[in-house]
């Protein structure tokens, strides 16, 4: 079992020494041009179509429902963060605080 642990490790150990490997890792560090470039930029153009068709699905008459329920949606999202503690207690001090408690 160990003999076959240690070829493993070996085998492993000259891929690592490899040019092979080292080829990879200088072609994994290259810079791709696809990612550098590739923008996304929504304009008004883009905002006023997205509004005529959402208008167009839900109708004149749902649009205020819609946005009374998102802005409900965001100000319950805002009052729960700012409920997160700052800094959480570490396992040991509320243990500490429950066997006080019992």
């Amino acid at each position: 079992m160990w003999s076959a642990w240690l070829d493993y490790r070996r085998s492993i150990a000259a891929f690592l020494r490899s040019s092979e490997f080292k080829l990879l890792l200088e072609e994994l560090e290259k810079p791709t041009l696809a990612v550098e470039e590739e923008h996304v930029r929504i304009g008004m153009p883009e905002l006023l179509v997205v509004l005529v068709i959402i208008l167009i699905i839900f109708g004149a008459g749902k649009l205020p429902e819609i946005g009374s329920g998102i802005g409900r949606g965001i100000k319950n999202f805002k009052k729960a963060t700012k409920r997160i503690p700052k800094k959480i207690p570490s396992p040991e001090k509320t243990d500490e605080k429950a066997k006080k408690e019992a």
